[in-house]
């Protein structure tokens, strides 16, 4: 699995960009990043933290950015189209 738009978030002066990667690329992120992606499952990702690097912000940003993920039926709804259409 991986993030299929690029995604970006912040917590506090914790920028956290999600990019993703080409099939069997692997998690290029730091330490706190690919663990989180280990435990989601996502295996091909390309993470980038920029600003303030401390543990706790980096982990809220992670996961604020994991939320903005859409799903490809969460994207045809908005457009108003289906699935096959994106």
């Amino acid at each position: 699995m991986s993030a299929r738009p690029c995604v970006q978030a912040k917590h506090c002066k914790t920028i956290v960009r999600l990019m993703p990667a080409k099939s069997g690329f692997g998690i290029a992120a730091n330490q706190i990043v690919e663990s989180i992606c280990d435990m989601c499952g996502i295996t091909d990702i390309r993470a980038k933290v920029i600003g303030s690097h401390h543990p706790h912000n980096t982990v809220r940003a992670v996961f604020e950015a994991l939320e903005r993920i859409q799903s490809p039926a969460d994207i045809a709804a908005t457009r108003g189209v289906t699935v096959y259409r994106i």
